[in-house]
């Protein structure tokens, strides 16, 4: 008969038998794929008045799940950017979609009207969502990211999907056209030759 300091150990142990099996169980598992949105941009160092794309990736889609519907919000700094128009790149298919100016940048929304059985057999793993024009309206520098609270992504069942959201790496420098320059440069330089002549 065993102690009892033994039988008090019996439960351990068949637990610590079992755990190999229950960590088998789960590596066993299909991964459920998380989505991945990222941004890029056609140019990082722009002048004023000069526009650039801001391009909407994702990667990340598994063979069982597809993207049916979008809403998201990008942040950057509005006295820096602005959002002139949008370009929706067919991702979803036949869609409806919008996207328009917020308080901290700009938001696009995409709702695809094909059917779930449609969407998984024909949308690819990765692409472009969508392609954002913004235009550079004053001299200074910007991130660019999405506001993860506001950003929504619904799966082929129109169940919320879980994503990862990358925000631009690196940041949009925007500079004062060189005409400008070129004149406060010259008429610096003038500046000085009058001061020297009197001097």
């Amino acid at each position: 008969m065993p102690s009892s300091h033994a039988r008090s150990l019996l439960p351990l142990r068949r637990i610590a038998c079992g755990f190999p099996l229950l960590v088998a169980l789960f590596l066993a598992l299909p991964a459920q794929a998380v989505p991945i949105l990222s941004l890029s941009t056609s140019a990082t160092t722009v002048n004023v008045g000069d526009s650039i794309v801001l391009s909407v990736d994702i990667s990340g889609l598994g063979a069982t799940e597809a993207l049916s519907a979008y809403d998201l919000e990008i942040g950057f700094d509005t006295g820096v950017l602005a959002f002139v128009s949008a370009s929706f790149q067919g991702f979803l298919g036949t869609s409806s979609s919008t996207a328009f100016s917020v308080a901290a940048g700009a938001q696009a929304l995409e709702v695809s009207l094909l059917s779930a059985a449609t969407l998984l057999a024909t949308q690819p793993g990765s692409g472009v969502l969508v392609n954002v024009v913004l235009q550079a309206t004053g001299v200074g520098t910007t991130g660019i990211n999405f506001i993860t609270p506001s950003a929504n992504l619904l799966d082929q069942n129109a169940n919320a999907l879980a994503g990862s959201f990358l925000p631009l790496d690196g940041s949009i420098e925007v500079v004062p056209e060189p005409a400008t320059v070129a004149l406060i440069g010259g008429g610096l330089l003038l500046m000085l030759g009058v001061a020297r002549r009197r001097c």
